[in-house]
């Protein structure tokens, strides 16, 4: 069967879930006890250039149709810039017999044609001592990975599960792609879950349910055949104080992380003042400036809000007429005020994504600017907002898509940075950084220019001291270098720490693990975990940029 469905551009694996919903079983389901069908999870791996090295004989089985076991060359993989992943060891998967897949496999082997693939690795019903596998067992636990994904055994996945092709095509033809029948997740909803690596995102409609004991699991149910939950509570004087903290510069007593770099308000008068400049939060007397861009960004968010909900709205009519019933709108009165509410979030969001990826929050920062944009390309383009969770009753699948948001927006935001960090890397090579006009920075850049070599030992040693003055360095925290040398592992570039050394630089300012504050390499280190092919790719970028280039002989 032929899709059009949107491959991913670079190699990645991530959790979806099973388009089609099991028997009813007894689950809870936001603390109540309830019997409905759920989805388990599937993990899904996309090469987007793999050779096949061979395809076993069909298997003799019990099945209506013979399988086919097909390898892969692990060391003819391929990144988009069509250098090798650094995988060893062949793996594989299987198809049925006698199809259209049989066919494309067999010309890609004997042409010997790279090709795109994505297999699918979903539970067995059975595993090989005859015990019945759980709906609600997570993926990640059935490979025995860790909780994120990490690792896994391959005698724990041959144990529990079966990996099948789900899609393939020529690499160098992306819009040319067959699906297999015997995937069970839904490849058009792939997109939605590429940033899925721990398994805990839930999609829109849908909610996640827990043992008949109360434990969290991988399974999620269609929120209409959950039971209506209780009005979520919400501590309305620890709120306002988060936002007392925030617009005042102090830090709330909850943790709620202060805004840096805020300013302190002048004292309230009765008079007015002259409007201050948009840069400036106050006027002189006291009051919030009208013509701030702070106000200026809220009224923009605004708008994306209003977006949002126009669009749920068109979503909402589409369906009623498809089911054959009345849709369910907002009130024209109530327009304004939701999209007031909405935007309050949706700014919360942005708060949350620039703290990821930038390391603290200033709505007054053009970083929380770019934070929101990414907030609505997901809010607007993946993962949308329906009407029904503006609603107290589906407060829980409101908040689960809120979080779903902010993880796939803090996903992207931080790919295109670590992207762009690499494109500066490889194009400029300076001492102080870039645009720093200020009379501090070029006399820096003037001296670092004259000692040459010498500067290098004294911008060590004044960013030992830096670091010793801030907080711990990366090697005093053990579990931050345990979490550091596992990714280096599952990058495959353990030995190779010095082709790393160039991006580290770009990103942490020194390639010295010495020299980095422990709390800036774990946030940096947070966001590569979450994209580790784009860590590989932009290291390689930043290396080879810091190769000499041969000079050739007149």
């Amino acid at each position: 069967m032929q899709s059009t469905f949107t491959r991913q551009t670079h190699n990645t694996s991530y959790v979806a879930y099973s388009k089609s919903a099991s028997k009813p079983i007894q689950v809870q389901v936001a603390g109540q006890d309830s019997t409905v069908p759920v989805h388990s999870q599937v993990l899904i791996r996309e090469f987007i250039s793999i050779e096949i090295d061979s395809i076993d004989d069909a298997r003799a089985t019990s099945q209506r149709q013979p399988t086919l076991y097909v390898k892969f060359n692990a060391r003819s993989a391929k990144n988009p810039d069509g250098e090798s992943v650094g995988l060893r060891e062949n793996f594989g998967a299987s198809i049925q017999a006698g199809g259209d897949l049989e066919k494309a496999v067999r010309h890609a082997l004997t042409a010997g044609k790279a090709v795109y693939v994505a297999i699918e690795t979903k539970r067995r019903y059975k595993n090989s001592a005859g015990e019945i596998i759980s709906y609600l067992t997570p993926i990640n636990e059935l490979r025995g990975a860790t909780k994120d994904g990490k690792g896994g055994s391959a005698s724990a996945t041959r144990e529990n599960c079966a990996n099948v092709i789900a899609a393939i095509g020529p690499a160098d033809a992306p819009t040319t792609n067959l699906i297999s029948d015997e995937v069970t997740s839904d490849p058009s909803k792939w997109a939605t879950f590429r940033s899925n690596h721990d398994g805990t995102q839930v999609p829109s409609g849908f909610v996640r349910v827990n043992t008949p004991e109360g434990d969290p699991t991988g399974a999620i149910t269609a929120a209409e055949s959950a039971p209506a939950a209780a009005p979520a509570s919400v501590d309305v004087d620890a709120l306002a104080e988060a936002v007392a903290a925030r617009l005042h510069g102090a830090a709330p007593t909850n943790g709620t992380p202060a805004v840096s770099g805020a300013v302190r308000r002048p004292a309230l008068r009765e008079a007015h003042s002259v409007e201050a400049k948009p840069w400036e939060p106050y006027n002189s007397d006291g009051r919030a400036n009208a013509g701030s861009y702070l106000t200026a960004s809220w009224r923009n968010t605004w708008s994306g809000a209003m977006i949002l909900l126009t669009t749920a709205a068109y979503e909402e009519q589409d369906a009623a007429e498809r089911a054959g019933r009345e849709p369910c709108l907002l009130e024209s009165s109530a327009l304004a005020s939701t999209a007031t509410d909405l935007t309050e979030v949706l700014l919360s969001m942005a708060d949350q994504v620039q703290t990821a990826v930038v390391g603290r929050i200033n709505r007054m920062d053009r970083s929380h600017g770019e934070a929101g944009k990414w907030v609505h390309q997901i809010a607007s383009r993946l993962v949308p907002i329906t009407l029904e969770m503006l609603s107290e009753e589906h407060s829980e699948q409101r908040e689960m898509w809120r979080k779903t948001v902010v993880a796939q927006a803090t996903a992207v935001f931080a790919g295109a940075l670590h992207s762009v960090e690499s494109y500066l890397d490889g194009q400029y090579d300076q001492p102080t950084p870039i645009n720093d006009a200020s009379r501090k920075a070029r006399e820096q850049a003037g001296r670092q220019a004259q000692q040459g070599n010498a500067a290098t030992s004294t911008s060590g040693a004044q960013m030992t001291s830096t670091n010793a003055a801030i907080g711990d360095a990366a090697t005093g925290d053990d579990a931050l270098m345990q979490r550091w040398n596992a990714f280096l592992q599952q990058c495959k570039l353990t030995g190779h720490e010095d082709r790393v050394k160039p991006f580290l630089a770009a990103a942490c300012g020194t390639a010295d693990l010495a020299q980095i504050q422990a709390q800036l390499f774990s946030e940096r280190l947070s966001a590569w975990e979450a994209e580790p092919q784009r860590f590989v790719e932009a290291a390689a970028s930043a290396y080879r940029a810091s190769q000499p280039v041969a000079r050739q002989s007149a």
